[in-house]
């Protein structure tokens, strides 16, 4: 990939959180205000901007 093990290890991890985050998002398509549905998308959108700052993707 890039050689950079932190970016390597933040590719692998921010596919991981799509994938949930658009679990999540499909979800509450299907089951609008589903409480645990919104907790899980904005956990997932949260680790991904945190992981995207520390692996220099601001």
């Amino acid at each position: 990939m890039t050689g950079d093990p932190l970016k390597e290890q933040f590719v692998l991890e921010a596919r991981e959180l799509l994938v949930e985050l658009e679990t999540s998002l499909l979800d509450l398509e299907a089951t609008p205000n589903r409480v645990e549905s919104i907790g899980r998308a904005f956990r997932a959108m949260h680790t991904l901007k945190g992981s995207g700052a520390m692996a220099g993707y601001d």
